[in-house]
């Protein structure tokens, strides 16, 4: 009895105990109840690790009996896997490609094209009496505005005539614009009163006499 747990114990301990030798190679060693160690008979379990875009392939063997491992078959790294979404260039910002790695979502940025720049075109405000003249810039790609080319207005040109008052009619100076046509009247006179002569109809063998004011 007490030999079978020695030799029990032994066992267990061949299972913990494992000694790597050399590259990938490995001997674990047991005692059968002497002083003898006995090497592992290894049952290895190879399991086969694909490379990704990230990380090396290999293979791992496993010892079914005492857990010592070891790798070999190492393959190379594979590339990435891009995705492309192109982003064009606009008149102030470079156009630029995006990649993306669908199997492990690695991305970068690559610029390809400058900017295109404005493209204007000129619309001229000429100024006149009242407002400044100015020249806009627009761009037809992106709507980009700015004014420059900025003049006063030159104001009125007025060309005045006088009406007088009379007995039906208020008296006035119109002013009236040359340039634009535009017109005001100042200097308002209140019609006059009117001025009246008398006038003396004589009788007749048929009316009578009367007078009256004209």
């Amino acid at each position: 009895m007490k030999k079978l747990k020695f030799f029990l114990s032994a066992y267990l301990l061949t299972l913990c105990m494992s000694v790597f030798i050399g590259a990938g190679s490995a001997t674990a060693f047991a005692y059968d109840g002497g002083a003898e160690a006995v090497p592992c008979e290894h049952e290895y379990i190879e399991q086969i690790y694909d490379a990704t875009c990230t990380e090396n392939g290999y293979t791992e063997y496993v010892c079914e009996l005492c857990s010592e491992s070891y790798k070999d078959n190492f393959t190379d790294v594979k590339a990435h896997n891009y995705s492309e979404t192109k982003t064009e260039p606009t008149c102030t910002e470079k156009g630029y490609t995006t990649y993306v790695c669908v199997d492990c979502g690695f991305t970068y940025v690559q610029t390809d094209v400058d900017e295109t720049g404005h493209n204007f075109e000129e619309v001229i405000v000429p100024n006149d009496c009242t407002h400044k003249g100015y020249t806009t810039h627009f761009c037809t790609n992106c709507g980009y505005t700015y004014t420059d080319n900025i003049t006063e207005a030159i104001g009125h040109d007025f060309v005045e005539t006088v009406f007088d008052a009379t007995c039906t009619e208020i008296g006035y100076t119109q002013h009236v614009c040359n340039t634009c046509g535009y017109t005001f009247n100042d200097n308002i006179i209140e019609k006059l009163p009117h001025n009246y002569e008398a006038v003396t109809v004589d009788a007749t063998c048929l009316e009578g006499g009367y007078g009256h004011r004209v």
